[in-house]
């Protein structure tokens, strides 16, 4: 009975701190008027390490922090110094971040998200660096916490093997898979079927061995549901009823951590797209889980078909 009663204050105790996390970084960018402090990885972060009942990546702290460091100062410096289309903005972020992620030899993806969303919204606001690192050591500090306090199991982490010819390959049919799918976006002025978190996602797709290919009707309905919960809640509460957005994000973090936990199915991805909800231009709300729906599953069906070895 102890133990019951242990394991549910840890998760209460758990689940209050992504509230705080989440809601509280919203709250700050709608009191400041500061849209820049929002980074919805933080949601993916705070999935994968304090709501899952196992830590989500092969990663530690440093890298974690470093990765989100990096790639957050090179999307804002493509945005500043790299002119051209936003296709193909987005597609040389993506493979920067691609080349970190394996430099970083971890399974930590959602460093990508760090340096796309700059360039998918245009930001040059150094806010969003610093809002990004602060975010991202509070939660670090938080899991650390938690693991003294014995709340969760101590994450290990062994380095992932060194990159081949063939991983540099591979790598570069995602980039090449990127590229179009962003142009295709862009051009249909649907940008969200892009959106960081699904790029993310598309990076996981495409290893045969990643959890999420092995229900992908699930995993493509977590991450729509999620983002249409964002959506719906944005829309009615924040801009129908006026209501602060930060109560929006804790309705949609409320039913979004009852649908995972439910389900035993915790999609990192999936939680970052219900906080971008909160971020995308007001005019992009309605259609939002659309764009989203349609891009997950062009991923999601293309990472099937070109990356299906070993499966």
């Amino acid at each position: 009975m102890n133990t019951k009663i242990n394991v549910t204050m840890n998760t209460t105790m758990r689940i209050i701190l992504a509230f705080i996390m989440i809601c509280g970084m919203i709250g700050v960018s709608e009191f400041l008027n500061e849209p820049e402090i929002i980074f919805p990885e933080i949601a993916a972060i705070v999935v994968g390490s304090l709501i899952a009942p196992h830590f989500s990546w092969n990663t530690s702290e440093i890298k974690i922090f470093a990765s989100i460091a990096i790639c957050a100062v090179l999307g804002v410096l493509i945005v500043y110094f790299l002119p051209g289309y936003l296709w193909f903005q987005i597609t040389i972020a993506y493979f920067l971040g691609q080349c970190v992620y394996i430099l970083m030899r971890t399974t930590f993806v959602p460093m990508i998200s760090a340096i796309v969303l700059p360039v998918l919204l245009q930001t040059k606001n150094l806010i969003y660096i610093a809002s990004a690192l602060i975010l991202t050591a509070l939660i670090l500090l938080i899991r650390v916490l938690i693991e003294k306090c014995g709340m969760v199991e101590k994450q290990t982490y062994e380095k992932t093997q060194m990159w081949t010819v063939e991983d540099l390959g591979l790598m570069l049919v995602r980039v090449a898979c990127v590229g179009i799918f962003s142009l295709a976006a862009v051009s249909m002025h649907w940008k969200f079927m892009v959106a960081p978190p699904l790029l993310v996602a598309f990076t996981g797709f495409c290893n045969p061995m990643n959890p999420m290919r092995k229900k992908p009707v699930n995993t493509v309905l977590q991450i729509t549901i999620c983002a249409l919960v964002g959506a719906v809640c944005r829309w009615g509460l924040t801009i129908q009823l006026g209501l602060p957005l930060a109560l929006a994000a804790a309705v949609s973090l409320a039913i979004v951590l009852v649908m995972m936990m439910a389900s035993h199915t915790y999609i990192p991805p999936a939680g970052a797209m219900m906080a971008l909800a909160m971020l995308i231009p007001e005019a992009m709300v309605i259609s939002y889980p659309l764009q989203v729906l349609i891009g997950v599953t062009v991923m999601m069906a293309v990472s099937i078909v070109l990356f299906a070895k070993s499966e």
